[in-house]
């Protein structure tokens, strides 16, 4: 161990010489005493040659550069000198290492204990690549606790007002190694907490190797405003008269928990690291040793103690372990998180691949939904189409029947009125000129009665789907007679609001057809017209019906070109326009009297068959009938009829 000390001391001797020198006899000089406080630097210190035929096991402590308080370095020697002589069955091999490489040097010698500031010891257990665990910590008898054994103090030339940390703001400090807790760490922790920054909170920070003699001399002579010192540093300067401390003053002076001046918060002290590959009895061994030892130059071991003051401390100076948050620039923070980073890019890009499949799964089936939807629709609407086709021809061959039947049983009753006229005119022959008024109802009964005749012979006709012979008609009379009837039915206020017009253009056509049957259809569509035309609110009602000379032209609506009547294209023909006023009909009301022939809206009085009818009885005479919307509301409907030579 003397070795060890012997080695350095001359190094320690020559670097205060020249501090002294240059302080200009800021320091006293030092005496015999001074020169026993000598800092831990060197190489290892190998034994002895005649002792390395030693078979003892070798116990390697290694000891950290960052000692800035000379004056522990006797007080560690003698420590180590204690162990060894406590422990003789082991050889002792001690190696100085730099803070700066601690861990490659560590990974390099693999020594089984490192003795180590706080701060250091703390950051050894949180590496990554060395694993150790604090065994024991020293504690200053000064302390009240032993994790109360160091900290910091702000000293300034007693000359100087400043009193508060505020006061020496922005001037110019110096301090030892700022990777200390005692030295530098614990001054800027205290800044933190006062809301300051401690990055630029001095105008300059200068850095030394010893708090004594350089950060003293800085002070003293001058050459800088501030010196930041380990605590008690300046007491035990004071004591040994290395320093006239009488001309320095403490900032933000402290005395609980440490019976020294100190101006920052304590923390622990030294303390003794045990590497993970260290031999459990060595542990065992030196622990039990060291903790045995009292008071060695005001210094004693104790085991569990708490460094979570420090690792708090390196938290809020962003320092040690957690250096890495002092850049937070997104390439730092990409580099320190690549692989979560990368990980995290891989999940949202399967998120964002996996959305975009399901966007479109759920379009192709929203799609296929929608074409399945409108599929339904069209069969549902074809569907109800053939349900209303349907019904009107179950309406037609129900009424088909019953024609047949009222056909068959009012014939027997016709006929009976007919030979009753008879027998009556048979009676009243000699009596004529006396009873004239009643030849005269007797014979408009009989003419009624061949009348309805005529129809029953009609509907029989219809029922076996016979057919009449046609004849020349004339249209013009036909049509007149089918408004008259048609007017007939209309309530007295309706036929004088009705404006009913019929329009010739001079001409009086003949058609080859039935006179019944044309008068029939005209009543119906003039029926229709004049029920229809009091549905328009804006225009007063009206049916117009006019005659006009076409030049036929066969369509898909027109009749089948094979019929008998019809004419050949570019055939003279009769047009018949039935125009009336009315509501604004949609295209579902026009495609049921294009294609159904059915009535737009429903008549309690009827069947709802008359525009069947009526396109059966124009079909049957070689007509087209074609139904058009008028924009003002209503309907008009075009009949076309082959124009027959009138003969003279």
């Amino acid at each position: 161990m003397k070795l060890l000390s012997s080695g350095i001391s001359s190094l320690f001797l020559l670097a205060a010489a020249f501090v002294i020198g240059a302080a200009g006899g800021a320091l006293p000089a030092r005496d015999a005493s001074a020169a026993e406080a000598l800092p831990i630097s060197g190489a290892t210190v190998e034994a002895p040659a005649g002792e390395k035929d030693d078979s003892r096991p070798i116990l390697s402590i290694s000891v950290v550069d960052t000692l800035i308080n000379p004056f522990d370095a006797l007080a560690l020697e003698r420590t180590l000198e204690q162990l060894s002589d406590r422990l003789p069955q082991y050889r002792w091999r001690q190696m100085v290492i730099p803070a700066a490489d601690a861990e490659e040097s560590l990974l390099l010698n693999k020594p089984d204990f490192l003795l180590a500031p706080s701060g250091f010891a703390a950051y050894a257990q949180l590496s990554s690549r060395v694993s150790a665990v604090r065994i024991a910590t020293r504690r200053t008898v000064l302390a009240d606790r032993a994790d109360h054994s160091v900290g910091s103090v702000f000293i300034v030339r007693a000359e100087r007002p400043w009193r508060t940390l505020r006061d020496i703001e922005g001037r110019r400090a110096a301090s030892g190694l700022q990777t200390t807790v005692e030295g530098w760490l614990a001054a800027a922790g205290e800044i933190e907490r006062a809301g300051f920054d401690p990055d630029h909170f001095f105008s300059e920070l200068v850095v030394k190797s010893n708090a004594y003699p350089d950060v003293i001399s800085e002070v003293l002579s001058g050459g800088t405003d501030v010196g930041i010192l380990p605590a008690c540093l300046l007491e035990t300067v004071a004591e040994k008269k290395l320093a006239r401390t009488e001309d320095l003053r403490i900032i933000n002076a402290k005395t609980e928990g440490l019976r020294c001046l100190h101006s920052t918060d304590l923390y622990p002290g030294l303390s003794l690291v045990a590497l993970d590959d260290t031999d459990e009895e060595k542990v065992r061994d030196v622990l039990g040793a060291l903790l045995s030892l009292k008071d060695i130059d005001g210094y004693e071991w104790f085991a569990n103690v708490s460094d979570a003051s420090v690792l708090k401390l390196f938290q809020d100076l962003r320092v040690g372990p957690w250096a890495h948050l002092r850049n937070m620039s997104p390439w730092a923070i990409f580099s320190r998180y690549r692989e979560e980073i990368l990980f995290f890019l891989g999940v949202l890009l399967l998120l964002i691949l996996n959305e975009i499949r399901l966007h479109v799964l759920v379009k192709k089936r929203t799609q296929a939904l929608s074409e399945a939807l409108e599929q339904n629709i069209r069969s549902e609407a074809e569907a109800a189409e053939a349900r209303q086709q349907a019904a009107g021809l179950e309406r037609r061959s129900v009424v088909s029947q019953m024609s047949g039947m009222v056909a068959h049983e009012i014939n027997a009753p016709v006929g009976a009125i007919r030979a009753y006229c008879a027998v009556l005119r048979i009676l009243l022959r000699g009596e004529e000129k006396k009873e004239e008024r009643v030849a005269m109802a007797l014979k408009g009964v009989e003419h009624e009665a061949e009348k309805v005749a005529g129809i029953v012979d009609r509907v029989r006709q219809y029922a076996r789907k016979g057919s009449t012979e046609h004849a020349e008609v004339p249209l013009l009379r036909v049509i007149e007679r089918g408004i008259r009837s048609a007017r007939s039915e209309l309530s007295e206020e309706k036929r004088e609001r009705l404006s009913v017009t019929l329009h010739t253009n001079g001409l009086e056509p003949v058609v080859l057809g039935d006179a019944l049957e044309l008068e029939v259809l005209f009543l119906n569509l003039v029926r229709n017209a004049a029920s229809a035309a009091f549905g328009s609110e804006r225009e007063q009602p009206f049916v117009s019906v006019m005659i006009n000379r076409c030049v036929a032209e066969h369509s898909k609506e027109g009749p089948a070109p094979d019929a008998a009547s019809s004419p050949s294209r570019g055939d003279s023909c009769i047009e018949v326009v039935i125009e009336n006023s009315g509501a604004i009909l949609d295209d579902a009301a026009m495609a049921r009297l294009a294609k159904l022939g059915d009535a737009i809206t429903p008549s309690p009085q009827g069947l709802g068959i008359g525009l069947s009818i009526c396109r059966g009885i124009a079909e049957g005479h070689g007509a087209s009938m074609k139904f058009a919307r008028r924009e003002d509301g209503g309907v008009v409907v075009v009949l076309s009829f082959p124009e027959m030579p009138r003969t003279e």
